[in-house]
C-alpha cells in the first residue's frame, strides 16, 4: 500500500528509522547493503541455481601402520574406495517495495510542531536509529527505499545466522536458507543453563580442532550478554591508579586466537564460533544483476520502487564451526 499520509510530518533533529537495525555479521562478511544497492564483493559467490553445495565431505580414514609383505605387494592389494557426501544449502528471496503518493512526494521539508522548541529523545525504543543532522527528509521515495534496504539487510543478517532450511519444492513453497547456527551439529556444546566458563570455550575449540577446522580466522559471535561474559571471563586488568575496566576484543587459546563480534540477532543463550575463511554470501543473479532496485508501475497517483535479492549463505563444512548453546542468560 502506498504511503499517503502527508500529515505524517518529518521531524527536525530526530528522524526515526524504525526498520533499521545493526547487522554486524553481514557487515563483517563485506555484505553491507547501501541504499543504492551496491554490495562489497569480498565474500560473494554467485550460483546459477537456488540449491548449491557448501561442502563435499569424505573420510580417508585414521592413520594406521600398514603390514604389507613383499609377497602381498606383488599380488596387489584390494582397492579402497572413498565415498563422498554433499552438504547443500539454498538461496531464498528477499523482497521489499516502497511506494509513495504524488502528494507526499511534492510535500518536502515539513516539520513536526511537536518537536519545536526542543524535543528530546529520552525513553525511545531501543534499536531505533536517528538522523541527528537537523535536516528534514527532502526525498520521501529515497528515504523509504533506504530504510527498506536496511530492513532487508536485517532480514538477511538474521537468516544467515538463524535460518531454518527449506527447499522450494514448487512455486508455492518458499525457499529458506539454512543459517550457520542451525547448520552446526558436529561441534556443539550444551551448557545446560550454566554460566559461561573457560571449560565451555575449551570444549568447543577442542571439538573444532578434532574435526579438522583450519582455525585461520575464528570469530566468536554473541548477543550483548554473552559478549560481556566472554570479556569478564578473560579480562586481565593491569594495575593503574587512574584507569579501570577492560575491553576484550580478542582472546588467545592454545589452538587459536579468536575475535569477539556482537550481533543483536544472536540467541541470548548461544555463542557461535565461526571460521570466516570458508564463509561466503551466495547470490543467484537475475539477468546478471546481484541486487535489483527498479521502478514499478502503480495503479494510481504514486511512484514505487522494488528491491529484490536471491541470496543464501555458503558456510563451507559445518565441521569447521562450533557453538555453545543453553547458556545462562
Amino acid at each position: 500500500m502506498a504511503y499517503t499520509d502527508s500529515e505524517d510530518l518529518n521531524y527536525i533533529g530526530t528522524l526515526f528509522e524504525t526498520a533499521a537495525r545493526e547487522t554486524p555479521f553481514l557487515n563483517s562478511l563485506g555484505g553491507a547493503l547501501s541504499p543504492d544497492g551496491t554490495l562489497n564483493l569480498n565474500r560473494v559467490r554467485t550460483v546459477s541455481s537456488f540449491e548449491f553445495d557448501c561442502a563435499v565431505p569424505y573420510d580417508s580414514g585414521a592413520g594406521t601402520q600398514p603390514a604389507i609383505t613383499e609377497a602381498a605387494s606383488v599380488t596387489g592389494v584390494t582397492a579402497n574406495t572413498i565415498t563422498r557426501g554433499q552438504d547443500n544449502n539454498t538461496c531464498q528471496i528477499f523482497q521489499r517495495k516502497a511506494e509513495v503518493s504524488y502528494k507526499k512526494l511534492s510535500t518536502t521539508g515539513t516539520i513536526s510542531t511537536g518537536l519545536l522548541g526542543g524535543g528530546n529523545i529520552d525513553g525511545v525504543t531501543p534499536g531505533l536509529n536517528f538522523n541527528m543532522s537537523g535536516n528534514s527528509v527532502m526525498d520521501e521515495l529515497n528515504f523509504q527505499v533506504g530504510v527498506n534496504m536496511k530492513g532487508m539487510a536485517s532480514d538477511i543478517n538474521y537468516s544467515f545466522l538463524r535460518g531454518t532450511y527449506q527447499a522450494a519444492a514448487s512455486a508455492l513453497t518458499a525457499a529458506k536458507t539454512r543459517g550457520i547456527i542451525t547448520a552446526v551439529t558436529t561441534n556443539a556444546v550444551a551448557a545446560g543453563g550454566a554460566n559461561l566458563s573457560t571449560t565451555h570455550v575449551n570444549a568447543v575449540i577442542k571439538l573444532m580442532v578434532d574435526s579438522g577446522a583450519p582455525r585461520r580466522n575464528v570469530v566468536a559471535i554473541a548477543n550483548s550478554y554473552q559478549c560481556q561474559q566472554l570479556g569478564s571471563l578473560y579480562e586481565h586488568v593491569p594495575m593503574d591508579r587512574n584507569v579501570g575496566g577492560s575491553a576484550i576484543t580478542r582472546i588467545m587459546t592454545p589452538f587459536c586466537t579468536f575475535d569477539i563480534l556482537y550481533d543483536p540477532s544472536m540467541p541470548t543463550d548461544t555463542i557461535l564460533f565461526a571460521e570466516y575463511s570458508v564463509i561466503k554470501i551466495t547470490i543467484c543473479p537475475v539477468l546478471g544483476q546481484l541486487i535489483i532496485i527498479e521502478l514499478k508501475p502503480t495503479d494510481g497517483a504514486s511512484v514505487a520502487k522494488q528491491m529484490y535479492l536471491q541470496a543464501g549463505i555458503d558456510y563451507g563444512p559445518e565441521e569447521y564451526h562450533g557453538k555453545i548453546t543453553g547458556l545462562a542468560v
